[in-house]
């Protein structure tokens, strides 16, 4: 501040420099003191304290006794220093330099520091300490009496902060009286600061300490001029145990400081700034964490009466991940609030602060010293636990959840380690080629960081990640193929949590191929793959594939550039019609590979329809024939059902065939020249139809109620057994003949249900004997048998097949099944009623069809082929197919098809393969003959000609022809040689 004083003592004018040091002022011309003082609008520098001591005495005559006291008064703001003071003459602009050197420069960096403090506090948070005295240098001026010599005394030593608007009592203590006496106090400031040494104004680690002692008078005006009770320590330090109050006030304070200077000086503030972090030291005896206090035995375990652990709490609710201090790259803790959160937060202490208690301080040393009576304030009920309300407040406000955060910082419990730290959880690692995802469960609310640490296999050093806060996975890139790795993980606040892991992970040698799909298109003999690349170190692609009863086998290696080329499509052009095959593939890099990709399924079999099924009841109506060289299906899809056809078994044509409307259980036969399609109609009316010309003819027989029907065609002549399942009339069905002209013959009732039909040909030589079939009833399996020959016996045949609940027919051979066991019989009824068992099975199979000297049944939703005198093998991919299908014959003795249709995932395939020649009991050809009877392997040994076989010969110099025909044999001499 500059004023202009006229000679007679009055003010002219006032001014103050701006921010660069410059002032104007504006008078009349003429003689004028120009004084420049201490002083700005943020606060003013004193010369001193200066005390006056009295000593009054009153003169009593009687008796002749003189009483003496003193009387002692202390002026705390006794004149505010002068920079300069200098007579001039003013008549014209005039310009005064002034530059401050030694003590008066010392004073004029206190004004810049005390304005710098106001105005940043007042621009960050809206709230500051407006004015302020500070005393500099420390020392006391005591006037005293005549006689005793004034004494100025130097209080060289710590700087501190005095609040004396609640004083209420002072004293002084004077060395040559040596007790202490009461003290009038004057001041023009409550806020007042004595600064102990030039160091806390200009050195670069202790330069802060004006701005720690203006946060004191910053606490207490914020708190609504109140100042938080506790004794006063005169020596302490941050890891001094004391009070709550105390540990408070020093701890906001020590805080603060810094809090005002990062952005300026951070990590150039090397030792005070790191006191902010110092759980990130080594941990040693003597110092750390700062709860612990001094004592090697680590006696204290809470923070709040340690004025370092309150100290660390308030930076690391303040500080943020780009803060310039010791946490470098990142925050210690998860909590970003900044200064106006903390400020914020202490006022709203202010209002809870009612309880009043006077506590004393003393300033100086033990034999010269001053001490003070104020009024400071703690909570109701006698609580001073100040920086838990803190945090309880903060907290209120909706600041965030920083208890755990207080845990660690103040850690305010009787117990000792391990810190309240939550370590992360189900810590994993998933492996690609090059690359670990990590994953863990984020148990911690207040870190600020992970602490990842990688090990590879072989190495010593552990190499350390510093990860982001509140994520719970991470992925680590350019890892080494077909390495092992070691990680761990911890949790940061101010200090690690325990370590989750380690954990081990090999990283694999190539990243395998994804989304493996298969297809194949008419014709049927190619099946396109396509797959996505996903690796980018590999040569190429192996392609595996196997068929049913075969093994898995590479079968081709797809050339790549390892450039991780999205997606490959392949064609494998060596696949069979009508077969069934797996694929997977793999990359492959030199002698390393991936793991394989998903297996798929693809058939090479013509697809008929989708949505839609054979038939409601398995294996005893005829869903596909061969007839004039074409094969003919029936099958319902949707409500409807659905007429096929195709010569080739490769291109098929379908139809809806009319007026079968939610029409079920169909059966396809041939007669007079025509294909009938029976099936039970929606009113369970016995209906057929037949196409003539580009029309469906629909006939039903009213009077024939049914829910399932099985028939066989023979000649001029289908034969129908009906079974009708209805509430009230179970097991209710017929046996009925219809002619080529559509007459409908009822032969006999059937007491049963799953009925089969079959035709009885073993004794007629091709000629049919009658049908016979086969019902279910009561647990058991029981048969009718029809002769064609008149009078048309119809014999019954009870408990056929006892514990049954399954039974399928064709010619001569019947499929049973009971619990647990399956059985193929074959039979002749015409002569003596023979069943002959071919093999038993104990094993839970489902249906079955048998087919002449050939059985097809399912086993675990597979399809299997079984030989009348050998074993079986799988035709149809295992787990795929549905437990039904239909099948039927066409081609010569020697060389037998099959075609199937087969449901799987309501998708209906066509199937043909050639059947296996059965393996027929051993024949005697000829006896008595050698292999060098037989001719040179370059020799025409057998050959086959109209369905027989030649097998040549010679015995004895003479040459035979032995020709077989089924178990016939016949030999013809040709000759001698």
């Amino acid at each position: 501040m500059v004023k202009l004083i006229k000679p007679n003592g009055q003010v002219q004018s006032i001014a103050y420099t701006n921010a660069n040091g410059y002032y104007s002022i504006t008078a009349p011309s003429g003689v004028y003191t120009l004084i420049i003082y201490a002083k700005n609008d943020a606060g003013e520098v004193e010369e001193y304290w200066r005390g006056d001591v009295e000593i009054r005495c009153i003169h009593i005559p009687i008796p002749p006794w003189i009483i003496c006291w003193v009387d002692i008064d202390l002026d705390c703001s006794p004149g505010i220093h002068r920079f300069l003071t200098q007579q001039i003459n003013l008549y014209s602009n005039l310009n005064i330099n002034y530059t401050a050197y030694g003590e008066k420069a010392d004073i004029a960096r206190i004004l810049w520091c005390i304005q710098r403090n106001k105005r940043w506090m007042q621009q960050k948070t809206g709230r500051t300490l407006n004015y302020v005295q500070v005393n500099y240098p420390p020392k006391i001026y005591i006037d005293m009496p005549p006689g005793f010599g004034d004494i100025v005394k130097y209080l060289w030593g710590n700087s501190f902060s005095i609040y004396l608007g609640t004083l209420q009592e002072a004293k002084i203590k004077i060395p040559f009286l040596g007790i202490w006496y009461g003290v009038g106090v004057t001041y023009n400031n409550p806020y007042q600061i004595t600064l102990g040494k030039r160091g806390d104004i200009w050195d670069p680690d202790s330069g802060t300490v004006l701005t720690h002692e203006w946060s004191h008078g910053l606490q207490f005006s914020v708190l609504g001029n109140k100042i938080p009770y506790g004794e006063i320590i005169e020596d302490h330090w941050e890891r001094t145990v004391s009070n709550h109050g105390h540990a408070f006030r020093e701890g906001f304070a020590e805080f603060n400081e810094l809090a005002m200077w990062i952005e300026e000086f951070g990590q150039n503030l090397t030792d005070t700034t790191k006191k902010r972090e110092e759980f990130y030291q080594p941990l040693d005896t003597l110092y750390f964490p700062y709860y612990r206090g001094f004592k090697l035995d680590y006696p204290n375990t809470d923070g709040s009466i340690v004025e370092g652990s309150v100290m660390q709490f308030f930076w690391d609710l303040f500080d943020d991940k780009n803060t310039n201090d010791y946490s470098i790259n990142f925050d210690d803790d998860g909590v970003y609030g900044g200064i106006y959160k903390v400020i914020y937060t202490l006022e709203s202490l202010k209002n809870i602060m009612t309880e009043g208690v006077s506590i004393w301080e003393k300033k100086g040393e033990e034999e010269d010293s001053v001490k003070f009576k104020y009024k400071a304030y703690r909570f109701p009920g006698g609580n001073d636990d100040f920086i838990g309300k803190y945090k309880d407040k903060w907290q209120e406000l909706g600041y965030g959840n920083v208890t755990e955060l207080y845990y660690v910082d103040v850690h305010p419990f009787n117990y000792l380690e391990p810190y309240p730290v939550p370590a992360p959880t189900n810590f994993t690692g998933s492996v690609s080629e090059n690359t670990c995802i990590l994953s863990w469960s984020d148990n911690a609310q207040n870190e600020g960081a992970y602490i990842l640490k990688r090990r590879k296999e072989g190495e010593n050093i552990w190499q350390t990640f510093i990860l982001p806060k509140n994520i719970g996975s991470y992925s680590d890139v350019g890892l080494e193929p077909n390495k092992t790795y070691y990680y761990k993980l911890a949790a940061l606040t101010c200090d690690t949590s325990q370590w989750a892991g380690p954990i081990q992970v090999t990283t694999l040698a190539l990243n395998p191929p994804t989304n493996l799909s298969a297809n194949s298109y008419s014709p049927y003999n190619s099946v396109t793959l396509t797959w996505n690349d996903n690796s980018n170190y590999e040569e190429g692609y192996e392609i595996w594939r196997k068929g049913i009863n075969e093994n898995w086998h590479s079968i081709y290696t797809y050339p790549t550039q390892g450039q991780g080329t999205g997606q490959i499509q392949w064609t494998d052009n060596s696949v069979s019609q009508f077969k069934d095959y797996f694929y997977k593939v793999r990359a492959k890099s030199g002698n390393t590979y991936s793991n394989f990709s998903n297996q798929v399924w693809v058939t090479t079999s013509p697809k008929l329809a989708e949505n839609a099924f054979i038939g409601l009841i398995p294996y005893n109506n005829r869903g596909i024939i061969y007839v004039n060289n074409k094969y003919h299906c029936v099958y319902q899809q949707g409500s409807y059902l659905y007429y096929a056809s195709s010569q080739d078994g490769i291109s098929w044509v379908s139809e809806q065939i009319p007026q079968t409307h939610w029409g079920w259980n169909p059966s396809i036969e041939y007669l007079n020249g025509k294909i009938l399609i029976f099936f039970v109609n929606c009113d369970y009316e016995l209906s057929y139809t037949y196409k003539e010309g580009n029309n469906w003819h629909l006939h039903t027989f009213g009077n024939i109620l049914c829910t399932n029907i099985s028939t066989i065609a023979y000649h001029d002549t289908v034969f129908i057994a009906t079974e009708a399942n209805f509430v009230g009339n179970p097991y209710y069905g017929s046996l009925l003949k219809m002619d080529k002209n559509g007459t409908l013959t009822p032969l006999c009732d059937i007491q049963g249900m799953y009925v089969s039909i079959g035709l009885d040909l073993k004794s007629g030589e091709g000629n049919p004997k009658g049908v016979f079939v086969t019902f279910y009833k009561d647990g058991a399996i029981h048969g009718i048998f029809y002769d064609f020959s008149p009078p048309h016996n119809i014999i019954q045949f009870n408990n056929l097949f006892p514990s049954a609940e399954l039974c399928s027919q064709y010619i001569n051979n019947i499929y049973v099944g009971t619990t647990g066991i399956r059985k193929w019989i074959e039979y002749d009824v015409s002569q003596g009623y023979q069943f002959k068992i071919l093999w038993e099975r104990s094993y839970s199979a489902g249906g079955g069809k048998p087919l002449e000297e050939y059985l097809f049944f399912i086993q675990n939703e597979d399809l299997f082929l079984s030989y009348k005198y050998g074993g079986n093998c799988e035709i149809t991919c295992g787990g795929k197919y549905s437990v039904d299908f239909r099948i039927v014959q066409r081609g010569t003795a020697l060389r037998k098809y099959v075609g199937m249709i087969c449901e799987r995932d309501g998708k209906i395939y066509f199937k043909e393969f050639i059947l296996p020649l059965p393996v027929s009991p051993l024949f005697s050809v000829e006896s008595g003959i050698l292999l060098k009877d037989i001719p040179p392997n370059n020799s025409k040994r057998l050959f086959i000609k109209n369905d027989t076989l030649h097998i040549l010969y010679s015995k004895n110099s003479l040459i035979y022809d032995a020709i077989l025909r089924d178990s016939l044999i016949k030999k013809i001499f040709l000759g001698y040689g």
